[in-house]
């Protein structure tokens, strides 16, 4: 289906976002059978082939039919560490695109809910390929999508799938990957993180958690300027009920360039909506009984924007107590903070102006 059509879909108040997202980021958006270089397109779900209505009886699959999600953007990055929980990153397009469709639009309209997976590669250089798709109404209750949502890790890892399709590609990737991968029931072969947002779901999906998935995935890098794949996602049906199957939504990728991927600087992500830190080496003085740990930004909605030096009293119980000092406005900071023993931790806060 191409974009325009694709597009018409969305309701009317929404295209303006979702346009500029689809024909933004660095790779830029084509159209089948287009074979231009470094490009994402939107595939068909007719590509595919998934269990049909009957498939418990009779084994038989069938072409997808329509997609149940719209696709909104792709991204190809890299980092000097692994990108995850992407859709928590300041500098994350569809995040802010999202948030700020969300403040602008009519409490009575429908709200965009969307599905990111994130296929993290394992390489060295931390490339990412990231999916996203939207919705504008809700699974209907009980489905396998909202059972999905809604369920805890172990229901979701026996659920994902991913299928794969080469049109073009070297033998020695068709052999390696397109023969060996055409069907991945990803939580079952690789690690998967799942982040649940108000309006969004991502899977973070490691790749190179496996040995055999690292290896195809490897082959598969290194030629990936004259690869053209296919990829769709959806969820296992495995009961009468849950058939036929049905894509969840499905891309191409079109010969890419992995040095063009921009860089995305993964120590910005904070986690949940607290004050968050990252220890750096610590600067201990013994003598006043500090330890000075850095500086972080907070994504707290008071404190968005802030940078804010804090330490910690040198304590050895389970909870500390900590002075914040900003360094944009005339705030005192009062947080409270669970020691995690990893050298991470989340700090919760009251503050005064």
């Amino acid at each position: 289906m191409e974009a325009a059509a694709v597009l018409k879909q969305c309701p009317p108040e929404h295209r303006e976002w979702v346009d500029r997202l689809r024909h933004g980021g660095s790779m830029p958006l084509s159209s089948i059978p287009d074979t231009t270089s470094n490009s994402w397109a939107c595939a068909p779900g007719d590509l595919f082939y998934v269990r049909g209505a009957d498939y418990m009886k009779n084994k038989t699959k069938v072409p997808a039919g329509d997609w149940l999600l719209q696709p909104l953007a792709f991204d190809f990055l890299q980092s000097s560490s692994q990108i995850s929980h992407i859709m928590n990153h300041p500098q994350c397009r569809v995040r802010t695109a999202l948030d700020a469709a969300l403040a602008a639009s009519d409490p009575s309209s429908s709200e965009p809910f969307v599905w990111v997976f994130n296929v993290q590669l394992g390489n060295k250089t931390h490339h990412s390929m990231v999916y996203y798709f939207v919705t504008f109404s809700s699974p209907p209750p009980g489905s396998l999508m909202q059972k999905f949502l809604d369920g805890d890790d172990s229901y979701r890892n026996s659920h994902l799938k991913l299928l794969l399709r080469l049109p073009e590609a070297p033998w020695l990737v068709q052999m390696v990957v397109g023969e060996r991968w055409p069907v991945c029931l990803m939580g079952k072969v690789v690690t998967c993180r799942y982040k649940r947002g108000k309006n969004y779901i991502e899977m973070d999906v490691d790749s190179g958690s496996a040995v055999l998935t690292r290896a195809a995935v490897k082959v598969a890098f290194g030629l990936a300027p004259l690869i053209v794949s296919d990829i769709a996602f959806l969820l296992e049906g495995n009961h009468p009920d849950e058939l036929p199957e049905r894509i969840l939504g499905a891309l191409r990728q079109t010969k890419m360039e992995p040095s063009s991927a921009p860089f995305i600087d993964m120590s910005l992500v904070s986690e949940g909506d607290g004050l968050n830190y990252k220890q750096v080496p610590s600067q201990i003085d013994m003598m006043s009984e500090v330890i000075t740990l850095g500086e972080v930004n907070g994504n707290n909605k008071h404190m968005k924007g802030v940078t804010v030096k804090f330490s910690r009293l040198w304590s050895s119980s389970s909870k500390d107590v900590r002075k914040v000092e900003s360094t944009k406005h005339k705030r005192s900071v009062t947080a409270e903070e669970e020691e995690r023993g990893s050298g991470e931790g989340r700090v919760s806060f009251s503050y005064h102006q």
